[in-house]
């Protein structure tokens, strides 16, 4: 078939620089999808809480993400949180697609941002979470 092919070619004035162009297919893209997702204090009685809520939130956006397009190659999702008015970062989740999917949790691959808990109202800075 090989040689039909390049038979083919040539006689149809092709050439030889034209024929992998022709049996080549073109290199897929793959990419990091970046996503941003605010959530509101709310009720929350707690900083706890508000963290469970994002990591829940990161946690399904990722595996949507993965879900929904196979060339998204990683990750990036960015949970802020609302406080009148004020948008804080709370976390920050960055994950390749093979590490997901081998360990789909959150607390693996996420940053933590110590500030947000009291710009977010809730007090000192100083109690671990």
């Amino acid at each position: 078939m090989r040689n039909s092919f390049l038979a083919l070619a040539l006689a149809a004035g092709l050439g030889l620089a034209a024929l992998p162009e022709a049996i080549a297919p073109a290199p897929a893209q793959a990419y990091v999808a970046e996503l941003g997702v605010t959530i509101d204090n709310g009720d929350s009685n707690s900083y706890a809480t508000l963290l469970r809520r994002s990591e829940q939130v990161a946690r399904a956006a990722a595996q949507r993400s993965f879900d929904n397009d196979i060339l998204v190659t990683s990750v990036a999702v960015t949970i802020t949180g609302n406080y009148r008015g004020l948008e804080v970062p709370i976390l920050t989740l960055n994950v390749g697609r093979y590490d997901w999917r081998a360990q789909p949790d959150p607390k693996l691959w996420s940053t933590y941002y110590s500030m947000s808990k009291k710009l977010l109202g809730f007090g000192s800075t100083d109690t671990q979470f």
